[in-house]
């Protein structure tokens, strides 16, 4: 049986002529992103639709040494793709205003929380910092890409 530690360097292994791993984590949430989250990926200079397989924060890359956070991306054909940050976005959700599929795309996050109106979630606002703020919920407030 493996740990997940174990799973997560086997799903990483095919990538090591890219990344040095030896300080590259397992993160369950980054960039306002989860694993199995659905996301449109850049290929070719188009956006495609896949899912998050892995998320590795501090991954260097061996061309030239920068860090990166290293998403794995399962394509329509089960392949796996690394990307970027830059080379990901959020699904817009059909039904949503595109207030707030472009929020969501920027990093904002809508989470549970109950408010005073007796609404149920909230908008996390992204900071520089990467950690994200409550700007309030998201029956009274809306976003400000």
């Amino acid at each position: 049986m493996f740990s997940k530690q174990g799973i997560f360097a086997a799903v990483f292994a095919n990538f090591n002529s890219r990344l040095d791993q030896r300080e590259m984590r397992m993160v369950e949430t980054s960039n306002g992103f989860d694993v199995q989250t659905a996301v449109e990926y850049r290929a070719d200079n188009v956006w495609r639709r896949g899912v998050i397989a892995a998320i590795g924060e501090n991954a260097k890359r061996r061309m030239d040494d920068s860090i990166i956070t290293a998403f794995l991306v399962a394509d329509k054909d089960n392949d796996i793709v690394l990307k970027t940050i830059d080379e990901l976005r959020h699904v817009p959700e059909s039904g949503l205003p595109p207030l707030w599929v472009e929020a969501l795309r920027k990093g904002w996050k809508i989470l549970p929380c109950s408010c005073e109106c007796g609404g149920k979630y909230v908008w996390q606002k992204p900071r520089p910092s990467g950690v994200h703020e409550n700007f309030g919920c998201v029956c009274h407030n809306d976003p400000q890409p």
